[in-house]
């Protein structure tokens, strides 16, 4: 699954692909919040840095993978490795 990153004041979010959104009733400017609340996959970025590749890679793996894991603990994870990247 395709994924792009874009930027909105300090935060990372995932824009994904029209038919993907179409098909999970998403609407053209919701957030990562309203789409996957709880299970949400919005980075907080407050330093507005780019995304390391490693960081960029794992959030490439978690966009395809809605559906086939239990992605409220996948995303705890993820954030986890997030902040302790940002703390070195």
């Amino acid at each position: 699954m395709k994924s792009e990153r874009k930027v909105q004041g300090a935060q990372w979010y995932i824009t994904l692909p029209k038919d993907w959104r179409r098909g999970h009733g998403v609407e053209k400017g919701d957030t990562m919040d309203a789409i996957f609340e709880p299970d949400s996959v919005m980075i907080l970025n407050p330093q507005n840095r780019q995304l390391s590749a490693l960081e960029g890679k794992l959030i490439g793996i978690l966009t395809a993978l809605p559906g086939l894991v239990d992605t409220r603990e996948l995303i705890d994870g993820l954030r986890e490795i997030v902040d302790d990247l940002a703390s070195t």
